[in-house]
């Protein structure tokens, strides 16, 4: 029980002290998962959605992204 407060509790500040990094690893993941329009794509552990919401962009309207985390303090930031 004390894992899932640890994860909701850092909710809130995740982007703000570690936007910086996924801004740098989140093209290099997509490019090695070569996603395509109209692709599905699954994202585990989204955390706050910034790879999921740039895996949306590239399957576009025709492909679906979900995407799944163990805090609901972050999947409410992702929504």
């Amino acid at each position: 029980m004390g894992e899932s407060i640890y994860y909701c509790g850092g909710a809130a500040g995740y982007d703000d002290a570690f936007a910086h990094v996924t801004g740098l690893f989140v093209p290099a993941l997509l490019a090695a998962a070569r996603l395509a329009p109209g692709q599905h794509v699954l994202d585990v552990a989204t955390g706050t959605g910034e790879a999921a919401e740039a895996a949306a962009a590239i399957v576009g309207p025709s492909g679906t992204v979900v995407a799944g985390d163990i805090s609901p303090a972050m999947l409410d930031i992702a929504r």
